[in-house]
């Protein structure tokens, strides 16, 4: 579903990205842009985009099947989590500071956007940027310290899916 793979061979002029996750943004017309993760503690940066890449949400094509709700996750990877391990209809922006005024636009017509907010300051910057843009927004505030796929791995999905329901 979300097309995920490892760098093992890049291409020439690609080898910054050699040994990473990288990250395919798909949407119904197909891959618009791909995002690298490091894969251990020594790759720096822990993310790399393509140059000239701009910011775009993850994971759209669960707008054309979510329902009425929809989760906004900081983060490919929560993102993931969040949809197809949870199984709640998550989009992603790639990093808290990268929320741009038209993606409002794509959620506007929901009944209800709920924003996962990492448990740090970055996360509740991005949870009241973005519930200040959209009327339709309901803030999730995570644990201290924690992100989505942490909650997942030391809680398990009722956790998240009960602060959904809260």
């Amino acid at each position: 579903m979300h097309r995920l793979g490892a760098v093992h061979e890049p291409q020439p002029a690609d080898e910054e990205y050699a040994g990473r996750l990288a990250i395919p943004y798909v949407t119904a017309a197909g891959v618009v842009d791909i995002r690298y993760r490091a894969l251990s503690p020594e790759q720096t940066p822990k993310y790399l985009s393509r140059p000239n890449a701009v910011a775009r949400l993850f994971n759209v094509t669960a707008l054309l099947t979510a329902g009425s709700t929809v989760v906004v996750c900081e983060g490919e990877l929560d993102t993931i989590i969040m949809h197809s391990v949870v199984g709640v209809p998550a989009v992603g922006v790639p990093g808290a500071n990268s929320w741009k005024p038209h993606f409002r636009l794509l959620l506007e017509d929901f009944e209800r956007v709920i924003v996962m907010c990492d448990g740090d300051q970055a996360g509740r910057d991005f949870g009241k940027k973005i519930a200040g843009e959209l009327d339709n927004a309901s803030i999730v505030h995570l644990p201290e310290g924690m992100d989505v796929t942490d909650c997942y791995l030391q809680y398990g999905p009722e956790f998240l899916t009960g602060r959904i329901a809260a």
